[in-house]
């Protein structure tokens, strides 16, 4: 709890000071002979900086929280409760962006099967007031894989391609935009170190692309036959 409000206080004041100095003199004043302060100074002091910076307006501190899925679902739960003692700060809002199922998978790391099953939905209820479920289902796949195929300078000779990238996306990682970028990315390295002309000839850039859905969502597989 200690590294947590450290770090999250050390963050928010260098947003709150505009890159001043005002959030470091707040870390050694907090951490200075190595004391230990409570939790309850730690949100106290929170919201007096952002009571400050805000003032009588309505006006309010943002804090956006994305990338939790770096983390373990174990850790991800873990977290949440820790900067849940955070949220109840008058004037500052915080954004957040995760899995409902890695939460709920989290919980059920965490604190045992029975406890997930029943409670769940109820802490994941308990820690967002408001929750927003993005549509990342309803896109079409064929404009999108055209798109990041087209960024790279690689121009299909036909619908059948297009559809054949996108057969090879949703049966290894699904339709989760992060996954598809994270797919895309690997390509376009590949691309930069192989021989270009490689990438002209539809089916050995159809094989590559393979090969890494195959790496990313049938690693087992993909070691073996990598053996």
């Amino acid at each position: 709890m200690t590294k947590f409000a450290k770090g999250l206080i050390n963050l928010t004041t260098s947003i709150l000071s505009q890159g001043g100095t005002d959030g470091q003199y707040l870390i050694e004043a907090f951490f200075k002979d190595n004391a230990v302060n409570s939790l309850d100074d730690f949100v106290r002091t929170f919201s007096e900086m952002v009571k400050k910076k805000v003032g009588d307006s309505k006006s309010r501190v943002i804090v956006f929280v994305n990338d939790m899925d770096r983390l373990a679902p174990a850790k991800q739960v873990e977290l949440l409760e820790a900067m849940e003692y955070f949220f109840d700060c008058k004037g500052c809002v915080f954004a957040m962006a995760v899995d409902y199922n890695t939460v709920i998978g989290g919980v059920r790391e965490r604190y045992g099967g029975a406890f997930a099953q029943e409670n769940g939905e109820k802490f994941f209820n308990k820690i967002f007031r408001v929750s927003l479920r993005l549509p990342v289902s309803d896109f079409r796949m064929e404009n999108y894989v055209k798109n990041k195929l087209e960024h790279m300078e690689i121009y299909p000779d036909s619908e059948e391609e297009i559809r054949l990238y996108g057969e090879l996306i949703q049966r290894s990682v699904g339709r989760e935009p992060e996954s598809i970028d994270h797919l895309f990315d690997s390509f376009l390295l590949l691309k930069t170190l192989a021989d270009e002309e490689m990438y002209e000839n539809r089916t050995m850039r159809l094989l590559f692309f393979a090969v890494l859905c195959m790496k990313a969502g049938f690693r087992d597989f993909y070691v073996f036959w990598h053996r």
